[in-house]
């Protein structure tokens, strides 16, 4: 999660910051997913599907920067 937010922070210069878990619950209520500690492995959705992806991943795509575009 913190590499998620360090790189979308950098497009609008908010830094990412830790803050104690007790206020996390507070702070991002109305996001019941932040937090969560969930550990995804796309290996047996791979061979389930036989699906091999080709599109960059969540960090690089994020990175690329055209999701902090104004129009």
């Amino acid at each position: 999660m913190r590499e998620i937010e360090e790189v979308i922070g950098r497009r609008p210069n908010l830094p990412a910051v830790s803050i104690p878990a007790d206020q996390a619950a507070v702070h991002f209520q109305g996001f019941p997913f932040i937090g969560l500690d969930i550990t995804m492995d796309s290996t047996e959705t791979r061979k389930l599907l036989g699906w091999e992806p080709t599109h960059p991943g969540l960090i690089a795509d994020l990175a690329e920067g055209h999701y902090f575009t104004t129009g």
